[in-house]
């Protein structure tokens, strides 16, 4: 008999990412929203958003929701390859009224025009700029929100709620929530109406290791160690990452809600489908290359690839060109001065920041081998993403990293050039090495599906919801 309390998906974060293409997090969210709502069977699901209060999801954006989550809930809802880049989707009159819809429209125009070698070197500028205008306002509104402990200031707006917790359920909160729920809310929610609400954990990197996530570290503590308080379970993407959490509650004296593990899938398994004869399936087809894919931001730790590759060149070694795949981050200006002032990595360094999903799967089929040096990690979707395809990955040694390749892949420290150059080499060079690393895969790698993923959370979730009395 099916549970009546009703499961209430915190849509916030996945209404406003409806007309881009998702980053991983909002995948994983739309991934289990269609999931909840279209197979399992837990009772009925809502879509609540948080707007000084929860309220709940118009008809219109209820079946606009719906509608995404229906087309498909993993990929970017504009199916144009290369769209955002060349085009601009057409926009209501309010979008148009909005400045920051404006500008943005006019920067991708401007980007879209320059020369494709000069289109990296635009968006990281605008990247740069834009991510200092962000922690300008946030530093402001922290001044003034310590300017106002104890001050006989005016009170600010109650918090409402129209959404109805009395009916009892379950809220789960599975998108960006630090940059905007109400921790004291979802408190009182807890406690004045019993709801059970559910939050995620990615990973901790902003606190362990700060000087790599552009300032976060303030907004992920206390993300973190709020939730203790009112999380009725915290569910994380990786056993790593689950470690990591329990160590920081431990640490901070904090009440540590029922903590679990929901290791992430591979989202994209080979599918089953010929490459069309006369089209051109990815913009580096016909040559031999190495593929990394990530956003480029300084955690990712792309500077060491860029020192390797002037260091194969200078050396002479045959090593295919290394095509860097990934939206512009932070923190990146010495990465680019490296590759516009070294000349030996004109031809042999790439920067593809315009991939679509189809695009990108083509390119895991065609590369020779993928590498992630990233410091650290919740989980490493890429090395996923590249055993799926049967494909090599070099990682770093970090613990969620390893979990990610299942313990099968060439792993060193992120620091460790020498690790690095020579594994990258042997792989480059001795073609019987890696085709023996590619038959480790294929024995060896437990494929774990989307569908995987979201049985074993709405089993977390039902673990946690009352048993109904049968007649």
């Amino acid at each position: 008999m099916t549970n009546p309390e009703p499961i209430m998906i915190d849509a916030t974060t996945m209404y406003r990412w409806r007309d881009l293409a998702p980053v991983g997090i909002v995948r994983l969210e739309r991934l289990l929203a269609a999931h909840l709502r279209y197979e399992a069977d837990l009772g009925p699901v809502e879509y609540v958003f948080w707007d000084r209060g929860y309220r709940p999801a118009t008809a219109a954006e209820h079946a606009r929701i719906d509608r995404l989550l229906a087309e498909s809930p993993a990929t970017p809802t504009r199916p144009d390859r290369h769209a955002e880049a060349r085009s601009i989707t057409p926009m209501t009159a309010p979008q148009r009224s909005s400045l920051k819809i404006r500008a943005r429209t006019i920067g991708l125009k401007t980007i879209a025009r320059l020369p494709d070698h000069l289109r990296p070197f635009a968006e990281q500028a605008a990247w740069s700029s834009a991510t200092l205008a962000v922690e300008s306002v946030r530093h402001v509104r922290r001044v003034r929100s310590d300017r106002q402990v104890g001050a006989p200031s005016t009170a600010p707006e109650a918090v409402c709620h129209t959404v109805d917790f009395s009916r009892g359920g379950d809220l789960l909160a599975l998108g960006l929530g630090w940059e905007y729920i109400d921790h004291e809310a979802m408190y009182l929610i807890k406690e004045k109406f019993g709801t059970r609400i559910h939050m995620p954990a990615f990973d901790l990197i902003a606190m362990d290791m700060p000087q790599m996530n552009a300032g976060q570290s303030h907004l992920v503590h206390r993300y973190y160690a709020d939730m203790a308080h009112y999380a009725d379970t915290v569910t994380s993407i990786s056993h790593a990452t689950e470690e990591a959490l329990r160590r920081f509650y431990e640490r901070e004296a904090l009440p540590v809600p029922v903590l679990a593990t929901n290791q992430l899938p591979g989202f994209a398994p080979p599918s089953a489908h010929a490459p069309t004869i006369g089209v051109r399936r990815h913009r580096l087809e016909g040559k031999p290359f190495v593929l990394t894919v990530s956003t480029i931001e300084v955690r990712k730790n792309h500077l060491l690839l860029a020192k390797l590759w002037v260091d194969f060149a200078r050396r002479g070694v045959d090593v295919p060109r290394l095509a860097i795949v990934g939206k512009m981050g932070w923190d990146i200006n010495e990465l680019f001065q490296w590759v516009a002032h070294a000349p030996e990595l004109i031809d042999y360094v790439e920067f593809i920041t315009d991939v679509e999903d189809d695009e990108l799967e083509e390119m895991y089929r065609d590369c020779l081998f993928t590498v992630f040096p990233s410091r650290i990690e919740g989980w490493g979707l890429p090395i996923t993403e590249s055993l799926t395809y049967g494909k090599v990955c070099v990682h770093s040694d970090d613990p969620a990293q390893f979990e990610a390749s299942q313990g099968l892949m060439p792993h060193f420290h992120p620091d460790d050039f020498f690790g690095w150059r020579d594994e990258i080499e042997r792989l480059a060079t001795d073609t019987e090495y890696r085709r023996g690393l590619e038959r480790k895969l294929a024995d060896e790698f437990v494929l774990r599906t989307p569908s995987d993923y979201c049985r074993d959370f709405a089993a977390i979730l039902a673990g946690r919801r009352p048993v109904e009395a049968t007649a």
